[in-house]
């Protein structure tokens, strides 16, 4: 049904390499998730939650930038409390061919 789909014995397996980490399932086991060994395969260390499930601090503690519905984003502790400011969005930003593209600080 979907060929480019990859089908993964655990979360942490899907976390390696990624980009970001989306959650968009309430389910506990990735409320219990071992956030530590995950940024440690994560490309990026983004979480997007989809169900503001996760507490921003315990994330954000672990290295993550953090987004959720209904909350403003969170840097990871390091990055915020040397800047003492979470950065929104900076306006209408344009890539290399100059479409115009969002981005998270």
């Amino acid at each position: 049904m979907f060929p480019d789909l990859n089908y993964c014995a655990s979360p942490y397996e899907a976390a390696e390499g990624a980009d970001a980490v989306l959650i968009v399932t309430e389910w506990e086991e990735f409320r219990q998730m071992d956030w530590e060994r995950v940024r440690r395969v994560v490309e990026r260390p983004l979480i997007v939650d989809g169900r503001n499930m996760l507490e921003p601090a315990d994330v954000t503690s672990y290295g993550f930038h953090y987004v959720s519905i209904g909350r403003r984003p969170m840097l990871p502790v390091a990055e915020e409390s040397a800047t003492n400011e979470v950065h929104p969005a900076a306006g209408p930003q344009t890539n290399q061919t100059g479409t115009p593209v969002a981005r998270l600080r």
